[in-house]
Order: structure tokens, then C-alpha cells, then sequence
């Protein structure tokens, strides 16, 4: 076999194990439109990258009269290595849902991954028949390839099971720089060990089989230790659910109990507004326009052929009206008909309760408005929410940092709107004039 033909073989089959290996962990995101042509086109550009940088490899090692313990030549190897495995990574970008942390973050993940498998791979090899190694070129044998591909085989299942599996892409939501940086630190510490290693000569020296345990124990550790950060992250999102969740039971007892306490009161204004009808006269005339009054209010807002949205209106117009908050809406119930009632009840309910946080510091009462439409025109549903606010918005992420001291336990109004919005395929959009926050969301209708 050629040295070209040796090189294209060997990051053929370096791009073949990256690309097998990162499906066990990117599997469970999200495809995709198009994915079948995604993938047909990735593959095709990585075989293509591969041939490239080995054609560019042979060229280097003739133009530098090739020497095997040149360092120079070490080097060059490896950076083809590193690009080649970017390029992986970014394929599975172009072919799956992921943020930046989350591709980055498993593509390491899969890199410790294939070189824990490689470094098991050599250590069998070097102890059982050092002679047929499919990596090595001088002596090459095919006679290694069905081994390389059974013991290939059997430890990717076994890090499947051990490790890809437990990692979820809903896990790995709250992921950030700091996660990040401890798996690049793994990668460069992946990489040092095995440079070490390989520089000291690939025979079967004690020195070269004890690096190849070193790198299969911290591939072991490194992969360990980023499966059990997933996991924390995991645990920190069930807590913050949980929280969560008890914040919104907190609310609705506060609602009902609020409920509770107007009935009463009401109550007693009954007896008392029945005692004033029966005596009749102008101060009755004056009692029925104001109770004309509030029905046609209440039926203005709750008059659509939408349960869900006449729920959602209803308790947020009551609460409004008794904390002197001004609630207008241009709701057309059709243009979201295609959402489930649920989706419906928790999007508009959010951003309800987003705005009243915001108007409910305002002292000024005139600012105490909120207004929300939800029209379709041309295929395009638009929803929107308008306030005034107090104070600075600071962005992250394309969400208000929240202004409450514990801000792990608060921001999930939008957060769950977010995840709304990306479940119809829709956009949203916040942006601020002057004093006024204004939340826009957009979906199209195929």
C-alpha cells in the first residue's frame, strides 16, 4: 500500500470512528428539516475532507523528507487529526438542533470517548499480535480489519452503555462557559497525555504500553467526570421545576384564597345593594348602570369561542382590575387554533403575569396598563404583549435578567414561553421603546 493510500485509509477511518461514536451522544436531539439530504452532504464533505488533508499530509512529508521521529511531523499529524475532528462536529451541527455548549460539549465528550477505545485497541493489539496493527504502515496487514472492527464494535456499545446514554439534550440546557472550559481542559489533557506517549515511540516498551493505560484511565475519568456534570445540571433544573412548581401553587392558593376573601365581601355588598334596589329611586338607577357596567366589562373580555384564552383573560382581568391595572386586549380566537389549549392558557398566562410583575412597581396609575393582541394575517400569527416598566433591563441569551436576588429560582415565565414558541416552530422577539417592554411572537402557519 502507497503512503497516500495509507494516509487517506487512516483519516477515513479517523472521521468513521468520530462521526460513530458522536451519534451515541447526539442521537437524542432534535433533527433537523431536510435530515436525510443533511446527512448525505456531510458525509460526502467530510470523506472528501479527509482525502483532501491526507493528499496535503503526503505532500508536507515529502517536502520535508519524512522521518518518523521528527517532531515537526508529530505535530502536523495531530493538528490533521484536531481539524478533522472539528469538522465532525460541525456536521452534526448542520444535522441537529444544538447550542454551542451542548455541540462542543458532547463533541469532547466523543472525543475522550474514541480515545479510550483507541487506546484499548493498541493495548490489544500490542499484547496480542504486535505485528498486525491496521494503523501502523510498515507492516500492513488487512488481516486486522475484521479484528479492529469487532473490538471497535464491542466498546462503543460498552460506552454507549456506560456513558452516552445518560446524557440527555434536556439536560444540557443550562450548560455555560464554565462547563465549556472543564471540557477543553479534558481535551487538552487528553492530548498532552497521549503526545507524551506517542513521542517516546510506539513500541512495546513499558513506558509506551503504561502511557497507553495512563490515557484509557483518564478517558475513563475525563468521561466520568463530564457524564456526572450532566447530571448535576440535570438535578439543578429538577430543583428549579420543583421550586417552580410550588411558586405557582403559591400563587393560584393566593388567587383562590384572594377569591375567597372577594365572594365574602361581595356578599355583603349584596345585602346591602338588594336593600337599595328594593327602595328604588336615583341611588338604585346609579347602582344597575354600575353593574350594567362591570358585566358588559366582564363579557367584553371573556366573549370568545376559545375556553382556554376566556379562562386565561378571566383571572387575569379580575386580578388586574382589583390592583387598579388597566388589561386591554385584541384577541382573535382562531389564529390560535392550532396550538392545544394548554399551550394556549400557559403562553398568554406568562405573558400576562410577566407584564403585571413589571406594571405592578409602577407607582404612577395612568402607567399601570397593559395591552395584549394576538391577530393572524397572511398565514402569520403575531402575539404581543405591551407595559411600561421602572428601572434598566439588562439582556442575556435574548432573555431580561431578572432583577430578584435569587435569580435560580425565577425566570421561567419566559423560559416556558421560549420553549413554546420553539415547539410551533415560532420566533420571539423583546425590545423596549422608551418605557415600554414589548414581548413579540410570531408563528407561520404552513
Amino acid at each position: 500500500m502507497s503512503v497516500t493510500a495509507f494516509l487517506i485509509l487512516r483519516f477515513v477511518l479517523f472521521a468513521a470512528e468520530m462521526v460513530s461514536v458522536e451519534f451515541m451522544f447526539f442521537k437524542r436531539f432534535e433533527k433537523k428539516k431536510r435530515f436525510a439530504v443533511r446527512v448525505l452532504l456531510c458525509a460526502a464533505a467530510l470523506v472528501a475532507f479527509a482525502v483532501a488533508i491526507a493528499f496535503l499530509n503526503d505532500w508536507l512529508l515529502d517536502l520535508f523528507d519524512y522521518n518518523e521521529n521528527d517532531i515537526h511531523i508529530y505535530v502536523l499529524v495531530c493538528l490533521s487529526f484536531v481539524v478533522l475532528f472539528a469538522l465532525t462536529v460541525v456536521a452534526y451541527g448542520v444535522c441537529y438542533r444544538s447550542d454551542v455548549y451542548s455541540l462542543m460539549f458532547c463533541g469532547i465528550s466523543s472525543y475522550c470517548a474514541r480515545h479510550l477505545v483507541f487506546s484499548i485497541y493498541i493495548l490489544i493489539v500490542n499484547l496480542a499480535c504486535p505485528a498486525y496493527n491496521i494503523y501502523s504502515f510498515v507492516p500492513f496487514s488487512w488481516i486486522m480489519l475484521p479484528i479492529y472492527l469487532a473490538v471497535y464494535t464491542v466498546m462503543n456499545i460498552a460506552v454507549y452503555f456506560v456513558f452516552a446514554r445518560r446524557i440527555h439534550p434536556e439536560r444540557m440546557g443550562e450548560l455555560g462557559k464554565e462547563v465549556l472550559l472543564f471540557s477543553l481542559i479534558a481535551l487538552l489533557i487528553n492530548m498532552t497525555v497521549n503526545a507524551v506517549s506517542e513521542l517516546n515511540g510506539r513500541s512495546r516498551s513499558e513506558l509506551y504500553m503504561a502511557g497507553l493505560v495512563l490515557q484509557a484511565v483518564c478517558m475513563v475519568l475525563m468521561l466520568s467526570l463530564l457524564v456526572a456534570t450532566v447530571d448535576r445540571v440535570r438535578l439543578i433544573n429538577e430543583k428549579r421545576i420543583i421550586n417552580t412548581i410550588l411558586e405557582q401553587q403559591e400563587k393560584q392558593y393566593k388567587f383562590a384564597e384572594y377569591n375567597a376573601e372577594m365572594l365574602g365581601i361581595r356578599a355583603h355588598d349584596l345585602k346591602h345593594q338588594i336593600a337599595v334596589l328594593r327602595a328604588g329611586g336615583e341611588e338604585a338607577e346609579e347602582l344597575l348602570s354600575e353593574l350594567e357596567g362591570l358585566t358588559a366589562a366582564y363579557d367584553y373580555v371573556t366573549n370568545m369561542q376559545h375556553n382556554a384564552i376566556n379562562t386565561v383573560i378571566a383571572e387575569k382581568w379580575l386580578y388586574c382590575r382589583a390592583h387598579d391595572i388597566k388589561l386591554s386586549r385584541m384577541v382573535d380566537p382562531e389564529a390560535l387554533a392550532f396550538m392545544e389549549n394548554i399551550d394556549v392558557y400557559s403562553l398568554i398566562g406568562n405573558m400576562l403575569d410577566n407584564s403585571v410583575e413589571a406594571v405592578m412597581n409602577i407607582k404612577d396609575k395612568d402607567k399601570r396598563v397593559i395591552s395584549v393582541t394576538v391577530s393572524e394575517r397572511g398565514g402569520v400569527v403575531s402575539l404581543s404583549t405591551n407595559n411600561y416598566y421602572e428601572g434598566e433591563i439588562v439582556m442575556s441569551d435574548g432573555l431580561p435578567v431578572t432583577a430578584k436576588s435569587d435569580r435560580s429560582e425565577h425566570g421561567f415565565g419566559l423560559r416556558s414561553i421560549k420553549r413554546i414558541v420553539e415547539k410551533y416552530d415560532g420566533n420571539m422577539q423583546i425590545k423596549t421603546d422608551g418605557n415600554i417592554f414589548i414581548l413579540c411572537i410570531t408563528f407561520f402557519k404552513s
